[in-house]
């Protein structure tokens, strides 16, 4: 029993750890997000950002592995990029799609746990579930239409942020001349 409540206590100093660690990368980032003590683990502050289930780090993920949205043609494109456009594997007399497995696999990995964290926890996301296995959908293909359903709403919001910070260009001296830097 010794042990057992030893392990137990070794796990519980383990979270504090992580949870203080990813409390100073939060800060060292200078994300802006404040986060009030004991709060980390608990599942109302899932929603901090304008998306739901998407934290502060899997939006830097999008970001870091993107490199700008304005580059893609549509946000079917830019699903064919991350690996979430589905690709069609009919025979017969049935019509269905499947996932691609194609694209940046981190990139779909973060939006993958946004759609589990939807699923489990968003009442829209929940119904809009419920609606596509009502339909005939397996639970896999309900998952896969909400993965496409969220990168459009991702490559929405991140266009449309980005649009609005094109006009802004900063002027840095590097000696000689001045160079123009977006921002």
């Amino acid at each position: 029993m010794r042990l057992l409540v030893d392990h137990r206590d070794d796990l519980v100093e383990e979270r504090k750890r992580i949870q203080k660690r990813l409390r100073w990368h939060c800060h060292d980032l200078e994300i802006g997000l404040e986060l009030p003590a004991r709060v980390l683990d608990r599942h109302v502050w899932l929603d901090l950002l304008e998306i739901p289930g998407c934290s502060a780090l899997r939006a830097a993920h999008i970001l870091g592995q993107t490199a700008g949205f304005s580059r893609f043609k549509g946000d079917a494109t830019f699903a064919m990029h991350v690996g979430c456009a589905p690709l069609p594997v009919s025979s017969g007399k049935s019509a269905r799609h499947r996932l691609n497995r194609c694209g940046n696999r981190k990139l779909n990995s973060v939006i993958h746990m946004i759609a589990l964290t939807q699923a489990g926890m968003h009442p829209p996301a929940m119904a809009y579930m419920e609606r596509k296995q009502a339909e005939g959908m397996s639970y896999r293909e309900a998952l896969r239409c909400l993965k496409r359903l969220i990168l459009r709403a991702v490559f929405k919001t991140m266009l449309r942020a980005e649009k609005a910070h094109a006009d802004k260009v900063v002027r840095a001296d590097f000696g000689a001349g001045s160079v123009a830097v977006g921002v």
